[in-house]
């Protein structure tokens, strides 16, 4: 019987239409991964961006798929959500949500799923508890935060950097960090168990 980490990584190979069909199965199981992980939201009464476990899911979902599953499960999310699939944070969804405040962050999951899942199927590194935390932390950081706030600062015309990081970054670095362990532990749980 297979190991479910080698069932759930796509093999070096051509993609074809006999395969086609398992890959879109495996990306839209993903985008529903994320889509349910969205709906755990509260707001912060000084942001317009809400706290969700939506990392979570992108990143769970980065790390058990190729980059290619992967790169569908965000895809699916943003698309499927965008043509009004009520599955972005508070069961809303629409072209609109897209373009709103929080939309750079929601755009930057795609970017952030890959470079993620991109990494941690190449080196070995990321293997180690500390590497793989290591790597959550600055794409969590370096990806989501910052096109977020880039985002969130050209939607409301902010252009302080010290409002932005209030509004955008600042209050969310606690549980972002406690979704990174969560997300690491579940890893580890899942591969081992499976």
């Amino acid at each position: 019987m297979k190991k479910f980490a080698e069932v759930m990584v796509l093999r070096k190979g051509v993609l074809t239409s006999g395969n086609l069909g398992i890959e879109v199965f495996w990306g839209l199981l993903g985008a529903l991964l994320i889509g349910l992980s969205a709906q755990l939201k509260f707001y912060l009464p000084f942001s317009p961006v809400p706290v969700t476990f939506q990392t979570f899911g992108v990143f769970l979902t980065a790390l058990l798929f190729s980059p290619f599953r992967c790169g569908l499960a965000q895809f699916f999310y943003l698309f499927l959500g965008a043509l009004g699939l009520p599955w972005f944070a508070g069961a809303t969804g629409g072209f609109l949500t897209l373009v709103g405040p929080t939309g750079g962050y929601l755009l930057s999951f795609l970017p952030a799923g890959l470079m993620v899942s991109f990494l941690y199927h190449r080196f070995i590194w990321t293997k180690s508890f500390l590497g793989l935390v290591f790597l959550l932390v600055i794409v969590n950081f370096g990806v989501i935060h910052l096109m977020g706030m880039l985002w969130l600062g050209w939607i409301l015309k902010i252009s302080d950097i010290k409002v932005l990081l209030l509004m955008g970054s600042l209050p969310f670095i606690y549980g972002d960090l406690l979704k990174i362990f969560l997300v690491v532990f579940t890893l580890k749980y899942i591969l081992r168990k499976f």
